[in-house]
């Protein structure tokens, strides 16, 4: 009696072992797909902020080029406009340095008679 009751105490343990093993491989199999999961949502949301970021990015950058655009336009329409003031404040200049040379001859001209 004494060796079937060490018998059954052997098999006894032996199912315990057995069944940890069986519930430390299923806990490892759940741990693995929950990662797995983990992982993908992980980067699902990695995707949706880089596209954000791409798009963010994008209209950051024409607006940019907006902004620069219209700097230049804006440097070149005051140059034109200060070549031409220059021209026309040399053209006032001349025209009067012309009207007073006219002047002057004309005054001349009325002295001598």
């Amino acid at each position: 009696m004494n060796i079937m009751v060490i018998n059954q105490s052997w098999g006894i343990q032996t199912n315990i072992f057995e069944t940890n093993i069986i519930n430390l491989a299923v806990n490892f199999l759940v741990i693995g797909h929950q990662a797995e999961e983990s992982i993908k949502q992980q980067e699902k949301q990695y995707q949706i902020q880089i596209s954000t970021d791409l798009q963010r990015l994008q209209e950051f950058q024409k607006s940019t080029i907006n902004y620069q655009r219209k700097k230049i336009q804006k440097q070149i329409s005051r140059k034109i406009i200060d070549f031409a003031l220059q021209k026309v404040e040399k053209k006032l200049r001349l025209n009067q340095s012309v009207q007073k040379s006219i002047n002057i001859w004309s005054i001349e001209q009325l002295q001598k008679f």
